[in-house]
């Protein structure tokens, strides 16, 4: 792996990013069920306000004109499931009630949600969200800051401790595997 050749984004990142497509409004987004499974990742940034960089698994990118939970929420009616359910159900099978992470049964990927920015006012999004499968290592840099490199030519800045993090992954892989274990035993 030449991590030096990744392209880094942290919270001084100036957007958008060079070769992206800026979507203004709502209007003009793709219809999101057409997209979401082929995302790699999405984050919250300043750009003309609170707005989501989308990374795709082909490495194009997306600004779209809606908060990451916005975002999240959006995706997962578009994947047929409701936000508070999924809640729900990674604190009844983990006992967890904050991060919960984003998850794709049709693909059967699960994204962990990690801290990469500190907000400024309260509406502010702190939290992005990682395909588990389109992590390449982690590297602690300090005690509460540690770098995700991506199969995809991107490092970001994850404000956790390397520890944290993966245990963030680790619960979300976790979350998946009971979720579609819980899912197939209803239908026996």
């Amino acid at each position: 792996m030449k991590f030096d050749t990744k392209i880094v984004i942290d919270e001084h990142t100036v957007h958008p990013l060079q070769g992206a497509v800026v979507y203004q409004s709502s209007r003009q987004v793709p219809p999101i069920r057409d997209w979401i499974s082929n995302v790699s990742l999405f984050i919250p940034v300043y750009y003309n306000g609170n707005v989501s960089l989308v990374i795709f698994r082909d490495s194009s990118r997306w600004y779209v004109p809606w908060s990451t939970p916005n975002l999240y929420r959006r995706g997962l009616k578009a994947l047929m499931l409701d936000p508070q359910e999924v809640r729900r159900a990674y604190e009844l099978e983990l006992g967890r009630h904050q991060y919960a992470p984003f998850i794709n049964p049709h693909n059967h990927t699960v994204y962990p949600a990690l801290k990469v920015r500190n907000p400024h006012t309260r509406n502010d999004g702190a939290v992005g969200y990682f395909r588990l499968d389109d992590g390449e290592v982690i590297k602690p840099v300090a005690a509460m800051r540690s770098v995700l490199y991506t199969q995809f030519n991107f490092a970001f800045d994850i404000l956790m401790s390397k520890q944290c993090a993966m245990n963030r992954r680790r619960d979300s892989h976790n979350f998946l595997v009971l979720s579609e274990y819980r899912h197939v035993n209803t239908w026996l």
